[in-house]
């Protein structure tokens, strides 16, 4: 029984026994921690922005439109082709872009809409004294669009061919920056079916940051957005600066003592070119 006994008692460990243990026991303990602290964390799934709730809240106008259905009136799209023609390097670059993209805004394009706002303060001047100030402007765009072919056809038609497109990793999504004759504009999707862009990078985190304010919160805009029919396919609101109100002014031959705070208006060739018009005057009298 005693040599039992004496079998069955843990053999105390040799010299030899306990330094291999005394030196594991640290790789252990490296291994748990590498495994466990380097591990990448899992990226956060955005918040999805689309239309109007993307707009910053410093926007100071607004245009919404629905190509499908201004493509319907015969004088929308002449004055569509008219602006083109004024300007025949934008027009050169749309169908470089289109052609390559195979965009189509009438089939492609739900809505769009067109912020602009104001530099921020740290903006070089505009050029001139009599240039109106500069402004910066975001286009949010909802239809069937695909971001990986989106990147790749602008990749590959940018700066006719170069490649000006870098893409970089942010709050779980990919920005872009386009480059094209010193030019950047930036761009990102807000969810699947709607891409931001603007020339404005600090612009476009904003309408994408869902923590930053939005239109919403502005009560001069809201108050906008309740005069216009917004179920018409072309509707725009907008405080004026303030050369524009002192052309109305004068383009009123002494009528009007101030220009108007704020102009709205929307159009539906739906039905027989319906159009609304409206502005906010400074005083009664005007």
């Amino acid at each position: 029984m005693r040599a039992l006994r004496q079998a069955s008692r843990p053999r105390p460990a040799s010299h030899c026994e306990r330094r291999t243990i005394g030196a594991v026991v640290p790789l252990l303990a490296v291994a748990v921690w590498w495994s466990g602290g380097c591990k990448r964390k899992p990226e956060p799934k955005p918040v999805p922005v689309s239309g109007a709730a993307a707009i910053p809240i410093d926007a100071t106008a607004v245009v919404r439109v629905e190509p499908s259905a201004l493509a319907e009136s015969a004088l929308v799209r002449r004055a569509a082709q008219l602006l083109l023609a004024r300007d025949p390097e934008l027009d050169a670059r749309w169908q470089r872009l289109s052609t390559a993209c195979a965009i189509d805004p009438v089939r492609d394009f739900a809505e769009v809409y067109v912020a602009l706002g104001p530099w921020p303060d740290a903006a070089p001047p505009a050029p001139a004294p009599s240039a109106p100030p500069r402004q910066r402007a975001l286009l949010v765009i909802r239809g069937s669009l695909a971001e990986a072919t989106l990147a790749t056809c602008l990749a590959a038609t940018v700066g006719n061919g170069a490649g000006g497109v870098v893409a970089k990793r942010q709050g779980g999504r990919n920005i872009y920056s386009v480059t094209d004759n010193g030019r950047t504009v930036s761009w990102a999707f807000g969810q699947p079916d709607t891409v931001l862009v603007s020339a404005n990078s600090e612009w476009l985190m904003t309408a994408l940051d869902p923590k930053s304010s939005k239109l919403s919160a502005n009560p001069a805009m809201t108050e906008l957005f309740a005069k216009v029919d917004r179920n018409a396919p072309l509707w725009a609101v907008g405080q004026t600066a303030g050369q524009i109100g002192a052309s109305l002014v004068a383009a009123s031959g002494g009528a009007l003592s101030q220009g108007p705070r704020a102009l709205y208006v929307s159009l539906d060739p739906r039905a027989g070119m319906a159009l609304s018009f409206g502005a906010q005057m400074a005083s009664e009298a005007d």
